[in-house]
This record gives structure tokens, sequence and C-alpha cells, in this order.
């Protein structure tokens, strides 16, 4: 090894040495640095929060929803259910299993840049509220790096109004787009009569109906058309569902409910739409059920109907005059039926007045409404003359004025006695 002249051979000896030395560390700095470089290249970037692109808003229970998300990172993709829901389909290949409370997509050193979606199933047994313990996350050898919680909110079923005997229009929106095979299945007492699909065959009770094929494509608000049973009792009428059917497997049910109320009151059209203000109102309701009566909006009064389905009442309180409107609903276990109202208008009833009654409103010495006695009439007071008592024709006479009439009468038979002594006269020259 070449070095300097001035340096002594000891001395030389130990720089070399140094120097080996000094590149044995470099070369040990640079393998350390590679290696460093190569596992930071090699080591998973920490996931960032999987962000919801499409929340789940709420569900019913049997019903099918679609989760839309973005991933970010590297990683293995979780997915996990909330609890009584299970996850159908994730939108990604390599994944383990479906219609399960997990799926897991991926390996640990897979790199996600897309959006996703998955199927979220809730459980035809799933209570009304909010579920909690889904989310999205990320995991590498094992250990969680990133996650983000979802929740969803189970609803009551749909609910269509009813009342016995009726047939009436069932309305049912598709969460996302569905597809697969469209079967409907009527709620007890009820059969299928129509649907607003086409390309449907109903089975041969009624009771189911299936639209489409498995290719179909789902959206918007479907229909169904239900008759019910003349004879169905009041209350509630459940078993009601959409569902759809994928690989001959039903995959997502939505349920819908009836409520069957009584069949609507009437009320008795009054002639020319006249009522008296103490008048007893009736009309027909179904038998069995309890007549609700409303003035403008006020209740004036409930009663029973019969068994003929007929129902009266007199309101408690004299009806207001003038212009209203009267409403009658029929109520049976708890459910009330559809209003009928009708305009009338209301008078106060007219008093007949009796001549010569002295309580009558018009009767001499009475209080008239204004608080002052009626004046009373002359005493020898008579009236002849139009038939409503008034008019030029008429001659009144009273005590106070008796000379013309006295003078009158003394004419009359002073003229008589004279006739008299003429005719006497007469028969004497005879």
């Amino acid at each position: 090894m070449h070095h300097p002249d001035h340096i002594s051979e000891p001395d030389a000896a130990q720089y070399a040495r140094r120097t080996r030395a000094r590149l044995r560390r470099s070369a040990w700095a640079l393998a350390a640095s590679a290696v460093l470089s190569m596992l930071t290249l090699a080591t998973p970037h920490a996931a960032s929060a999987a962000a919801v692109i499409d929340p789940i808003d709420g569900g019913r229970a049997g019903e099918g929803l679609v989760l839309s998300f973005n991933v970010g990172g590297t990683g293995t993709l979780v997915v996990t259910a909330p609890e009584h829901a299970t996850i159908g389909i994730v939108t990604t290949g390599g994944c383990d299993q479906r219609y399960a409370a997990e799926v897991r997509c991926g390996t640990d050193s897979k790199v996600w840049a897309s959006d996703l979606m998955a199927t979220v199933r809730i459980d035809p047994d799933a209570p009304v509220g909010t579920l909690a313990g889904g989310s999205i996350g990320f995991e590498v050898g094992g250990r969680t790096v990133e996650s983000t919680p979802f929740a969803l909110e189970v609803l009551p079923p749909h609910v269509g109004q009813a009342a016995a005997g009726q047939t009436l229009r069932m309305e049912v929106p598709v969460n996302g787009g569905t597809s697969g095979v469209m079967r409907f299945t009527s709620p007890e007492q009820t059969v299928i009569v129509g649907l607003g699909a086409s390309g449907c065959v109903t089975g041969a009770a009624g009771v189911t109906a299936d639209c489409g094929t498995e290719g179909s494509l789902w959206e918007g608000v479907q229909t169904v058309d239900l008759a019910v049973a003349p004879d169905a009792d009041y209350g509630t009428l459940r078993g009601g569902t959409m569902g759809f059917i994928q690989s001959g497997r039903l995959v997502s049910t939505t349920p819908f409910e009836l409520e069957l109320t009584p069949a609507a009151a009437t009320m008795t059209t009054p002639l020319d739409g006249v009522l008296a203000s103490d008048a007893i109102l009736h009309g027909t309701a179904p038998s069995g059920t309890q007549v609700e009566v409303d003035v403008d909006g006020v209740p004036v009064g409930t009663t029973d109907a019969t068994v003929e389905e007929t129902w009266a009442l007199q309101p408690a309180e004299s009806l207001p005059e003038g212009t209203h409107t009267v409403t009658v609903r029929a109520r049976a276990g708890g459910l009330v039926s559809t209003a009928t109202d009708l305009v009338v208008t209301i008078v106060a009833p007219v008093e007949p007045i009796t001549p010569g009654d002295p309580e009558g409103p018009e009767a001499p010495g009475v209080e008239a409404p204004g608080g002052q006695p009626t004046e009373p009439a002359p005493e020898t007071s008579v009236s002849i003359g139009s038939p409503r008592g008034t008019g030029d024709d008429t001659l009144a006479r009273t005590g106070t004025d008796t000379a013309p009439v006295l003078l009158a009468l003394a004419l009359l038979g002073g003229g008589a006695i004279v006739g008299a002594v003429g005719v006497a006269r007469s028969r004497g020259r005879a």
C-alpha cells in the first residue's frame, strides 16, 4: 500500500489498519442503509380511513341494503356487519366468503385504490332500532391498522290501510339497485289480484307472485294490488313481503303490513242541507264500531253503531249557527276509518207563537229581549180589516168616543117610530 515517504514503517502499518477499518464501517453503513430502504419499501403504508361514500340510513328487517365506500392503502380488507345483519357481496375479488358476519378480501400486501360496494342484509328477526358494530378496516399481519365504523337503523315495516272487502294498491320502494326475481307475498287474509310490473306470474292461491328473471334489475317503487277478505277482522295483517331471488336463494325481503280499519261511517244528508241547532244527527257505520262526530274539527260527541249498522246522536250542546263541516269517523280496535265530511247550514229552531199566550215573545207586558216591557194595547181595542190584522181599511172604536154611536142608535130608533105611525095612519084612512 502506498503511504507518505515521511511516515515510518510502524506508522505506515498503523495508518493502513485504520484506513481498512474506515472502509469496513462505510461498507456496513451502506449495506444497512440498503436493507432499511428495502424494508421501508416492503412495509405497508398505514391505510387511511375507509370513508363511507353512501352511508346506510336505514332498512327494514329482512331487507338487503347497498353500502358504498372508498379504500386507500395496503392490507387485508375486512368488512364487518352490524349486529343482526350479514355481509352479502363485496364488489372485489379474493373474498373468503359471502353472507357472513365478516368478509375478508385480499392479502396483507394488497394495494387498494378504488371505490367498492358491499351488500348488507338485515336479519328477518332484527328489532327496530339502531344496529351498531359494523366496520370497514385493514389488517396487516393479523393486526388492524385502520378501521371505520358504521351503523344502520332498522325501520318499522311499510304500512298500508284498508278495510274488510276492499282492494288496495300497496307501494313498496326498492332499496338501491337490486337484481333477481322479484317475489311478492301477500299479508294474511289477503290475495294478490294485480301487480305494477310486467311479466309477472301469480300463484294459484294468489298468495305469491313472481316477476322478471334473475337478471332483472329493479329500481324505484313497485306496486301490488291486494284484495282483503270480506270477513277480515280489524287490526294488523302481517306477512306481506317484497323479496328478491338470486340463484334460487332469497337474498333479501322488504316487509309490509296492512292496518285493517273499519269501513267509513256516513251521515244522512239533511233536507236542503239545513239542520236545526238541536237536531239529532244520524247515519250508517259498521256494526260494533264507535262513531265520532266533529263540527269544524271540534268533537261534539260519540255514539255506538247498532247491529243494523246505524247510529244516532244528539249533541249535548246546541250546534253553532251558520255554515259548518260535520265530520264522522268509525273507530274499532284502536283503528279509525277514513273521515266523511258533510257541509251543512245550521239554523236556530223556530218557536211557535200561540195567539193570546201571555208567555209568547210578543205578549203585552212581557219583558222584551232588550229588557223593556212591550207597550200594552188599549183595553177595548178591536181590529177588523186585512187577514194580517193591518191595513188602511181597519176601523178602530174606543170607549172614549161613544157619542156618534149613540146618535146613530137614536136616529135608528126614531125612524122606526115614525115608520110605525105612518103605517097606522094609512090603515085608518082605508
